[in-house]
């Protein structure tokens, strides 16, 4: 599976987009929150963002954008992911 922020794949053929995948997850937000609690939830965005992807017959999820906001009057920051499915030839998965 390739992962990607941009919108093409240099050298790849696109030979259908397949949809976009999202995903959020929600983390306190602690006055000692620490990065690698953020970090992580990024990773498990992109993940989710794969394994949706894959169930829509993608190789690769390409355009993947990540936001972090603090959602306002909680103690929550929410970690969002957005990214284009798509089918490529030629890619081995």
């Amino acid at each position: 599976m390739i992962v990607s922020t941009t919108e093409t794949l240099e050298g790849v053929k696109i030979k259908k987009y397949l949809g976009v995948v999202v995903d959020d997850r929600i983390i306190s937000r602690d006055v000692y929150i620490e990065d690698t609690e953020i970090v992580h939830a990024k990773e498990m965005v992109i993940q989710t963002l794969i394994r949706k992807a894959k169930r829509l017959g993608a190789n690769a999820v390409i355009d993947i954008k990540i936001s972090v906001s603090p959602i306002e009057g909680r103690e929550v920051v929410l970690v969002s992911g957005m990214g284009t499915a798509v089918l490529c030839e030629n890619v081995e998965e």
